[in-house]
């Protein structure tokens, strides 16, 4: 029973030590930069809710001055437009 119990030890022992290693292996570094986007670049407020990025690589940033479509170089910005039916319902 104890020999058994070592082994089942063992075993799980040399399990995790493949699967940490197997991991470690396949892990990637890569160098991520951030820059920093602010109302002189077109952002239309400088208090940022939500952010995320979309399949075609947009980075979309939710303020309460609207939705702001940033494809890198410069920003697009959706407001509410009471008078224009098809604008975004609310900043």
């Amino acid at each position: 029973m104890r020999c058994y119990r070592n082994f089942s030890l063992f075993c799980i022992s040399l399990a995790f030590i493949l699967n940490t290693n197997q991991s470690a292996a396949y892990s990637q570094f890569t160098n991520v930069s951030f820059d920093k986007v602010t109302i002189k670049d077109g952002l239309s407020q400088s208090t940022v809710n939500s952010i995320i990025q979309d399949k075609h690589g947009f980075m979309w940033f939710a303020t309460y001055g609207g939705l702001n479509k940033y494809d890198g170089y410069s920003f697009t910005v959706y407001q509410n437009d009471e008078s224009d039916s098809t604008s975004i319902g609310n900043n």
